[in-house]
């Protein structure tokens, strides 16, 4: 069975955060900064990915395997 994680930072980058709020029109509130979904414990061939959601609401798909600065598939 596959393994997924769910962290959140707030806006310094570094500090756990264990929740999220909306306002009334769908907008991020508060100190969340960044939400990542990741894909934790691949299988052979698998390729997993990650979802960001970014402090404005931006969602992204990245892959953590890629280390090339100017590919934009690779995750910041």
């Amino acid at each position: 069975a596959a393994t997924r994680s769910c962290t959140a930072t707030t806006a310094d980058g570094t500090t756990a955060a264990s929740s999220v709020t909306f306002d009334a029109f769908g907008r991020r509130t508060g100190e969340l900064s960044r939400i990542a979904v990741d894909y934790a414990s691949a299988q052979t061939g698998d390729r997993p990915l990650r979802i960001d959601i970014s402090a404005n609401g931006m969602v992204r798909m990245c892959d953590p395997g890629i280390e090339a600065e100017d590919d934009p598939r690779r995750c910041q």
